[in-house]
């Protein structure tokens, strides 16, 4: 239900072997400051599946409703798929709109962390 994005996909297997935490503390460039961006948007990605599911499995388990989880089930589901789309449609206008400078992926990452914050502690309080 998760989708991946380019940029921070693409950053995925050079992050893997060359980011150390400790350079995230203070990122000596733009290339840097970015794949740790996207590791911190990688984490918070799985903070939000993790909390979709337990947000699912409450609910299929009668634990958040009384009557009606069937229609709950299917509201989440949709929800989630339509914040997807708002989420990626937001994050691409924040890219277009730094695109000529060198903080367009920064900018990009900054709102898929953003949003997906948000979006987990929404799922959270469920």
């Amino acid at each position: 239900m998760l989708l991946a994005l380019g940029p921070a996909a693409a950053c995925s297997d050079a992050r893997a072997d060359t980011l150390d935490p400790a350079d995230c503390v203070a990122p000596s460039g733009t290339m840097q400051q970015d794949l740790c961006q996207a590791a911190e948007y990688d984490r918070l990605d799985i903070a939000l599946g993790h909390a979709l599911q337990a947000a699912n499995e409450r609910l299929a388990a009668g634990a958040s409703c009384i009557s009606a989880c069937d229609q709950a089930l299917h509201a989440l589901d949709q929800a989630q798929e339509a914040w997807i789309v708002f989420r990626d449609n937001d994050c691409e206008a924040a890219y277009a709109i730094a695109i000529d400078g060198s903080g367009r992926n920064s900018a990009r990452l900054d709102c898929l962390i953003e949003h997906t914050r948000i979006r987990t502690g929404q799922l959270q309080r469920l």
